[in-house]
């Protein structure tokens, strides 16, 4: 999975006239530990939107999480809160739809706006 993330980050970076960027230790662990639903196709995405959206050079697993959302809960537990539940929600519909708002919006059955004031609100980068 590392080789195809550098790959595409190459091939991203000249498209974008951007250097490429470097992902730390625990990106690169967090690469290698994701299931990758959308395969390669997901994976290309997320390195563009990596590209685009960070502005250091080295790609932090917290920069990750922001576009590939937090691993699923375990079944049997329970967000505390409905703010956790909501939370959860935006993320994994970011996560399953490669970071495309308008389609995560569809699928949470929200505006567009009503998903960026909400994923503002819990620090939720889009």
């Amino acid at each position: 999975m590392l080789l195809l993330a550098e790959y595409f980050n190459r091939q991203l970076a000249t498209r974008h006239a951007l250097p490429p960027r470097r992902f730390t230790a625990g990106a690169q662990a967090l690469l290698c530990a994701h299931r990758w639903p959308g395969n390669a196709r997901e994976l290309k995405n997320v390195v563009e939107s990596l590209l685009l959206m960070t502005r250091t050079e080295a790609v932090t697993a917290e920069d990750l999480h922001a576009v590939i959302g937090v691993p699923p809960a375990e079944p049997d537990a329970a967000p505390a809160t409905i703010g956790d539940a909501e939370r959860a929600a935006i993320r994994r519909a970011l996560a399953d739809n490669a970071g495309n708002v308008a389609a995560a919006a569809r699928r949470l059955g929200v505006s567009r706006s009503t998903l960026y004031r909400k994923a503002a609100r819990f620090g939720i980068a889009l």
